[in-house]
């Protein structure tokens, strides 16, 4: 993406267009949503010297071509320049033919980042692919000789065939003569309208959109990550075209993965045009991580109204994006207003004949692309304002950055300037309807509605007998084998730092094999390890998750370890991408600032899930489910948090993680914490399911040692010395106490069951709350003075970077002695024992009124407040307790307090909803509990399975006992 001066000034060149458009591209804010080159065309030199090194004109560029070179730099731009595969260029000034080796070596000396090379006067030397890649092929080593990276664009008209052999050179190759400023008009100079006519023996010039597109549509994909199909520049704001027309060109273009590259005067941009070219939603298709041009699968030219040049015809473009969306553009190229319609059928054609592919039975979301994108443009202000005030204006507009929020991080965000307006749902097996008006287009994004996953890839013409290996050899190359035609080629790519697009491509087995026109040859992406946000902000996030996530849900990994290796580039993307998932949700960066909170996580899981490889059964890989199944609990999917648990769990045992021989004491401690995380997971999860644990035994294996020796270690620490300096200075390990406390909690959840069970049959069995609620009692005594629930001692842990972790460990603690305890709340109303029930009621509004005062202090001392998901459902436990003070409580002044906590937790419950969709779920439960009290104070605190499954099973929604409905804002009233 960037600008070129040869449509809009010629040869009317000079250092300070350059400069001044460079500037504009600042200011207009176009820099910051990719236009980043600044593109020197034809005329700037005035020879060669005596060392036959090239020389710019130096009334036109008097400081020089480094100079400029420099300028565009530093204003965040990249600079290119323009030769001649010939003796002369187009506007006979020196041309590169025969000379590559000098021209590369002065084009790098320059700093120049692009070359555009062209195919005047090049002394008959075409006429058969091969002679023209020997031709190309000369400068592409001389480049390469340089060591510079140079993005190599081959100018070449489409003449021989460059779509057969240009990506083993370059970068991209033009399928076509020049363009003109027109949408269909004829020309004589471009007379032929697609490769099939016998008479298109000449590339042409003056060439209309529709020309091009209908030329470049049989080897659309021949574009691939790394080599694109260019279709010459972009007109718009030229004059030439209508406004509609222009919107047409510009996003078939970006469909088409042209190349974007303006050929205007971007000074004298009208704000309409602006509008057009700041289209991000646009943009995004143009720079979609897939690569994958659209492809055209209908045209009609029967019955179409023709315009006033005789041309008339609908087409229907569809293409695959990257996360399952697809895109589809209606192209209206005839005389009138027109209905298009297309089925589902019709858009997933590539990926299965007759219906027969399974996107075609889904519903889709409908996004239009532009829809009141010109009535709702900020483009004056953005032309009004000067470089001190541009970034306000485009900070004000909330306007996208890629150069903050690069195209993919916006996609993986469900950003939603990227996705443009919802206006309808496709429903499965159905169709697309929009009216479209002459000489113009409807652009939409498709998502699927459901969290279906598509393996896509186009099977059209399919020319490829076999796919022998498909896989990276060393950092940055891919090795592809195939066998075409009964031949075996050997390709090798290699990708420039940081791009989707390769510095160059060598040869195929040495040779250039001629395609010829047998075309729409479909190839898998390239092979790459995914791009990350930039390094600031995955620092942030991990900070988050750290501070708000890890050893409050999980203990997974060691902090300084893993920031170290983050800021190395050393932690696995399937961990990285699920780990922002979580954490993303807390972020106060401007690049989520149009995002919701809750909606933060869907892509960064998408990635994470998409890059698992349930094969590869590594502590990797465990740590990635882990996180995967957190993620699933907390948007409310019981079922694929227990998949994901389990798969963990099963890895752990596999690999016997407790027990595995490491001689580093932080690598051994990671996996002792890792097994113990999945015990509690599983201690939770298989309760909440009702389903066996898959750990069990504990016997002979350690506990975690002291957070504060373990935070402290340092690579080659030997574990048993860690252990030691932990016992000798008498350290605790709040995870260990965790443990411990989630041990009772299983035996409170099964004696639950079993007593619910036993209740339900009439058949009496061992009252074991006594013994429970002594365990938890000697628990709390056991523990040292500086760990108990003091305020002091909260001050103390939030002073060691500890305090979530220390409160997460209190809060469990009462948490469960509320479940041990509350069924007694029924019963100290119904109990023949009136005393013991008393007793336990007591201790159970205790636990809850203890567990409510320090969630206040907690929010109240930095560095302590919890807000991981689990919080609201054991708020929602707590609140019914209080509850239950309102319904049956004599005493005023206990009444009082308790409305106040319930305020209080209405108040943390909403705070959290902001974060966790499950939250949701509590509100919902609440309100079914609420139901269930106006129904019957009298057994709405009874143990049965509704009150169990209300307690215990946290992600399984609970029905009314009564038929009422409420709304979430009459929850909140009642509330």
């Amino acid at each position: 993406m960037g600008w070129n001066n040869w449509n809009a000034f010629g040869c009317a060149v000079s250092e300070s267009l350059l400069l001044e458009t460079a500037q504009k591209l600042v200011d207009s804010g176009l820099r910051d949503l990719g236009y980043n080159y600044v593109l020197l065309d034809d005329c700037w030199s005035d020879g060669r010297d005596e060392n036959n090194m090239l020389r710019a004109d130096e009334h036109k560029f008097p400081q020089g071509m480094g100079y400029v070179a420099d300028q565009i730099h530093e204003l965040g731009l990249l600079f290119g320049m323009y030769s001649s595969a010939g003796e002369m260029t187009c506007a006979r000034y020196a041309g590169s033919l025969d000379y590559e080796s000098y021209d590369a070596k002065a084009f790098a000396s320059w700093g120049v980042d692009y070359l555009k090379y062209d195919n005047c006067y090049h002394l008959g030397r075409f006429g058969t692919p091969q002679i023209s890649f020997d031709r190309y092929n000369v400068m592409w080593k001389a480049l390469n000789a340089t060591g510079r990276p140079i993005l190599y664009s081959l100018c070449n008209w489409g003449e021989d065939y460059p779509h057969t052999w240009g990506m083993s050179i370059a970068n991209s190759w033009r399928i076509s003569g020049d363009i003109y400023d027109s949408f269909s008009r004829p020309d004589d100079l471009c007379s032929c309208n697609s490769p099939s006519d016998p008479h298109c023996v000449a590339p042409g010039t003056h060439c209309s959109v529709i020309n091009i597109i209908n030329k470049v549509t049989p080897y659309v994909d021949r574009g691939q990550p790394g080599g694109w199909n260019d279709l010459d520049m972009l007109e718009v704001g030229n004059g030439g075209m209508t406004d509609d027309e222009y919107v047409a060109h510009f996003s078939m273009w970006a469909a088409l993965k042209s190349p974007l590259l303006l050929g205007n005067d971007i000074r004298e941009l009208t704000a309409k045009s602006l509008t057009i070219l700041n289209n991000p939603a646009i943009i995004a298709i143009s720079q979609d991580p897939l690569g994958r041009s659209a492809f055209r699968v209908r045209r009609d030219t029967v019955d179409i109204p023709k315009d006033r040049y005789g041309v008339g015809e609908i087409q229907i473009w569809s293409g695959h994006l990257w996360g399952g969306d697809q895109l589809v553009i209606f192209l209206n190229a005839g005389g009138k207003e027109m209905e298009v319609t297309a089925t589902l059928e019709d858009i997933f054609v590539g990926d299965g004949p007759e219906g027969s592919a399974s996107q075609v039975h889904e519903a889709w979301d409908v996004y239009d692309l532009w829809a009141n994108r010109m009535e709702e443009s900020i483009g004056a202000e953005l032309l009004n304002a000067g470089s001190e005030t541009y970034e306000k204006v485009f900070n004000d507009a909330n306007w996208y950055n890629s150069t903050a929020l690069p195209y993919k991080e916006g996609l993986i965000l469900q950003d939603k300037r990227l996705m443009g307006k919802k206006i309808e749902v496709v429903e499965a097996d159905g169709t697309l309807k929009a009216t479209v008006k002459k000489h113009a287009v409807r652009v939409f994004r498709l998502k699927s509605t459901g969290s279906h996953k598509f393996t896509r890839y186009s099977t059209q013409r399919d020319e490829f007998s076999d796919i022998t290996r498909y896989d990276v050899a060393i950092a940055g190359t891919v090795v592809v084998n195939v066998k075409f035609l009964g031949q075996v080629f050997l390709a090798t790519t290699v990708l420039a730092a940081g791009s989707n697009a390769p510095v160059a491509i060598v040869g195929i087995n040495g040779t250039v094999p001629y395609l010829g026109l047998s075309t729409e040859i479909p190839r898998p992406p390239l092979v790459k390890t995914p791009s990350l946000p930039p390094q600031s902000l995955c620092v942030e996030l991990v900070n988050l998750y750290f501070d708000y996530v890890h050893d409050q849900f999980h203990s997974l990994f060691h902090r300084p370890t893993f920031e170290q290796d983050l800021l190395k580039g050393k932690v696995p993307p399937v961990v990285l991408y699920a780990l922002m998932a979580l954490s993303a949700r807390f972020s106060t960066n401007p690049v989520f600032a149009t995002i919701d909170p809750r909606d933060r996580t869907s892509g960064y899981m998408k990635e994470s899930e998409r890059l698992l490889d349930l094969r590869d059964v590594s502590l990797t890989t465990i740590q990635a489910c882990v996180l995967l199944g957190a993620i699933c609990i907390s948007e409310g999917n019981g079922y694929g948090e227990c998949v994901y648990y389990s798969t963990a769990c099963r890895m752990a045992m596999l690999l016997d993680l407790a027990n595995r021989p490491i001689s580093d004491g932080i690598e051994q401690e990671v996996n002792l914490r890792v097994w113990w995380s999945l015990w509690m997971i599983d201690t939770w999860t298989s309760d909440a399911m009702r389903l066996p644990k898959v750990l069990s035994k504990t016997d002979g294996i350690p506990l975690p040692m002291s957070e504060t020796i373990y935070h402290s270690a340092h690579a080659g620490d030997k574990y048993e010395s860690l252990v030691q300096k932990s016992s000798s200075e008498s350290q605790c390990s709040l995870i260990a106490e965790m443990i411990k406390l989630n041990g009772i909690l299983h035996q409170i959840n099964k004696y639950n069951n079993k007593k619910v069970t036993a209740q339900n049959k009439g058949i009496p069995i061992e009252d074991e709350v006594d013994n429970l609620s002594r365990k938890l009692d000697e628990w709390e005594a056991s523990i040292p003075e500086h760990m108990l629930d003091k305020p002091e001692n909260l001050s103390y842990w939030a002073s060691q970077g500890l305090g979530r972790i220390f409160t997460a460990v209190h809060f469990g603690h009462y948490h469960f002695g509320q479940l041990i305890c509350y069924q007694f709340l029924h019963e100290d109303c119904h109990s023949s024992t009136p005393d013991r029930a008393h007793f336990y009621a007591t201790k159970c509004k205790n636990y809850a009124a203890r567990l409510c005062q320090l969630t206040y202090a907690s929010h109240s001392t930095p560095g302590c407040d919890i807000l991981y998901n689990m919080v609201g459902h054991v708020l929602v436990i707590s609140s019914t307790v209080q509850i239950h003070t309102l319904l049956f409580s004599e005493d005023e002044s206990q009444i009082q307090i308790s409305r106040s906590r319930l305020e209080k937790n209405y108040e943390l419950l909403t705070n959290l909803r902001q974060y966790w969709p499950t939250l949701d779920l509590c509100f919902a439960r609440l309100r079914a509990f609420h139901n269930a009290c106006l129904q019957s104070m009298d057994t709405s605190f009874r143990l049965d399975q509704w009150m169990l499954t209300f307690l215990s099973h946290f992600s399984t929604p609970v029905d009314d006992k009564c038929a009422e409905q409420w709304t979430i804002d009459e929850i909140e009233t009642r509330l």
